[in-house]
């Protein structure tokens, strides 16, 4: 076992070689016949696994003609993703690889193999973009899901149970879009996170942070806590090697045999053995009757442009339709640019607080909206975005009654765009806190308690049937091509995307200085559900914020720090021009990278 090879030195050191690596293009394409994704014969593979414990740095934009990718997180799982660009794959096989390696370079704390996949793709020979939801299933055996046991988080007693647990959808949903679009052999894909599974990763201190906090909950069950200890027992901290030996035996079948082993093989008996044994009531049936869904992409125009999002049951993509139309009938863009406008500022924080509804009990939501209609579907026109409008310059929507804040859910987005124009926008998460906290661990792979603080939506939703979500991936086209794909992860996903579009589509920033623009984030909610608004400690001038204040505004500015991560949003994004070139972009604050050829 290797003992702390990071220091504060080394830190700095591996940042600038980040830089460097995600400046540049990386080697140059290979032939079909030629075909291995292995990280081991990349020629800068050392490289670009000694930032991995590089977390907080500055990225340039990453600039290509023939493809591009960023992800939130793994510089390794992008680099993996960039390699199947460039052998020939396509924007689908591109973030499934660096997917599957993001997970396996999480050690299945913020995203998981039982986590779920959603995916916004362009096709460039159909000119069609296409939806697909590969989110949680609700247990066809839940019948009573107001008794699902709260996590202490949620004001449970902290007893772990299997009934927490979702069906999951990512292995069907990445062999889904990988049979629809993708072009390389299926079990090529699983090359690179199979090979950090067997050879392990240097944890850094991230994964450090997060071992400490989890340690109880990661030591409740032996086969968890084999995951994280060494030889000596002792559990694995910064600066060690993490090797996950199970979980690539269950990698390597599924490659082998396709998510037929995950639902409906050996992995199947034993994890529905495992959440049972923990009292849950999940039944082969459940993962044998699951589907991915194809769906009809949520879209609205704006500002001369297309923005196409995920289809229903998922809001994510609906909230952000209605936002725009909100925008668009409120003028908001002639109020200025909401860094320097308190009228915009103010009213765009407003508007960003029409995404609450979808998490209060149905009875409450015509409430929310001043007695309009609240069903999803039925916002997503134009006019009914004129009355929202309406209601909401008079006062007349209770936007207070919001949900209390509770810990942030972890995920990871992944954009991408091929040489054959392309485009995918994916997010995929554990929607739960790190490992979530019932700790079961089936043949390496992490099993989330993501109905711990669900239960309503479960009701809601009904037996067997799919859980809606709030994920957010999107592609913006103009004159029927694409030029914009975005994707978010974080608490504050909504107010971040929509301060995105707002600053790009409507004011003309670049996507590098819009992804870097400062942002409202989500709310603190209050015991009466009050909100205040969150902002960044120095990102908006003392003025402009006295001003919004003076207007009636609540606004709390958080310290740039560890602290200040759990209410923000992240935005990664790429962009093509008309000439082809492709731009991508990520976030500074995780491990992830852009890069493009």
């Amino acid at each position: 076992m290797l003992r702390k090879i990071w220091s504060p030195i080394g830190t700095v050191l591996f940042a600038g070689l980040f830089l460097s690596l995600c400046t540049h293009s990386i080697a140059g394409e290979v032939g079909p016949s030629d075909l291995d994704l292995m990280p081991t014969s990349w020629s800068d593979r050392k490289e670009i696994d000694a930032t991995l414990t590089v977390f907080g740095v500055e990225k340039p934009t990453a600039v290509g003609s023939s493809g591009a990718i960023a992800g939130t997180t793994g510089t390794s799982a992008v680099r993996a993703g960039l390699e199947a660009l460039q052998q020939g794959g396509t924007a689908v096989d591109a973030v499934v690889t660096t997917a599957l390696t993001q997970i396996a370079l999480s050690a299945g704390s913020w995203v998981s193999y039982a986590g779920i996949f959603n995916l916004v793709y362009y096709e460039a020979e159909s000119g069609e973009v296409y939806s697909l939801n590969a989110g949680f299933n609700t247990v066809l055996g839940e019948n009573d899901p107001a008794s699902i046991p709260k996590s202490e988080k949620f004001g449970g007693d902290g007893t772990p149970s299997g009934r927490t647990a979702l069906v999951p959808g990512f292995f069907a949903g990445t062999e889904a879009a990988h049979d629809r679009f993708g072009k390389l052999p299926w079990s090529s894909l699983f090359d690179p996170a199979i090979h950090y599974a067997e050879e392990g990763f240097v944890l850094s201190e991230m994964h450090d942070s997060m071992l400490k906090k989890r340690k109880a909950t990661l030591s409740r069950l032996e086969e968890t806590k084999a995951v994280f200890t060494g030889s000596d027992g002792e559990f694995l901290g910064g600066g060690d090697v993490l090797r996950q030996p199970d979980l690539a035996k269950t990698l390597k079948a599924v490659a082998e045999q396709g998510s037929e082993y995950i639902y409906n093989g050996v992995w199947a008996d034993r994890f529905v053995a495992a959440v049972r044994r923990d009292g849950g009531h999940m039944t082969l049936e459940d993962l044998q009757s699951y589907e991915p869904t194809w769906q009809e992409p949520t879209r609205t125009t704006h500002a001369g442009y297309d923005v196409v999002g995920p289809g229903l049951p998922g809001f994510g993509g609906a909230m952000v339709v209605e936002a725009l139309n909100v925008m668009e009938a409120a003028d908001l863009p002639a109020m200025g640019y909401p860094t320097e406008s308190p009228e915009a500022f103010f009213w765009l924080t407003q508007i960003s607080q029409l995404w609450a509804t979808p998490f209060v009990h149905p009875s409450l939501r015509s409430f929310l909206l001043g007695g309009l209609d609240a069903s999803i579907p039925s916002r997503l026109d134009k006019a009914s975005a004129a009355a929202v409008w309406e209601k909401l310059e008079a006062g007349k929507i209770a936007l207070a009654t919001a949900p209390k804040t509770v810990d942030p859910k972890h995920s990871d987005a992944i954009v991408a765009v091929d040489a054959f124009g392309n485009v995918a926008a994916v997010v995929h998460t554990i929607n739960a806190t790190t490992w979530g906290e019932t700790g079961i661990f089936v043949d390496g792979i992490s099993i989330p308690d993501a109905a711990s603080f669900q239960q309503a939506q479960i009701e809601e939703a009904g037996p067997g049937n799919r859980l809606p979500d709030p994920t957010t991936p999107l592609i913006v086209l103009r004159d029927g091509k694409p030029v914009l794909a975005l994707s978010s992860i974080g608490a504050g996903l909504h107010q971040k995307t929509l301060t995105v579009l707002l600053t790009m589509l409507d004011h003309g920033l670049d996507l590098e200085s819009a992804i870097n623009s400062p942002s409202h984030h989500l709310p603190e909610f209050g015991a009466m559900g009050k909100a205040t608004q969150q902002v960044i400690e120095g990102e908006f001038a003392d003025e402009v914020l006295e001003a919004v204040r003076a207007m009636g505004l609540k606004i709390k500015e958080i310290p740039d720090g560890i602290d200040s991560r759990a209410p923000r949003g992240y935005v990664i994004g790429l962009a093509i021009d008309p000439e082809g070139t492709r731009r991508a972009v990520t976030t500074k604050m995780f491990n992830g990278a852009a890069m493009a050829h």
